[in-house]
């Protein structure tokens, strides 16, 4: 578990980083998905939120999906 610990904080770091941009919303993570849902305001911020959220979507299922983070 020790080896893990640098890699689940750079899940948390990415995670809060977009929360930090995107505000969390009620459902702020989805572990079936390993999506991250934030409150995005306006059209531009969305298309931003969306494009996001796929990325990490895709770095978290790519590395080691059994390491994102939780709620």
């Amino acid at each position: 578990m020790g080896r893990l610990v640098p890699e689940i904080q750079k899940f948390q770091e990415m995670a809060d980083k977009f929360w930090q941009d995107f505000d969390k919303a009620d459902t702020c993570f989805d572990q079936h998905s390993l999506s991250l849902h934030g409150k995005p305001s306006g059209p531009d911020q969305s298309r931003q939120h969306d494009k996001e959220s796929a990325r990490l979507r895709r770095e978290f299922a790519k590395k080691s999906p059994y390491c994102t983070l939780g709620d």
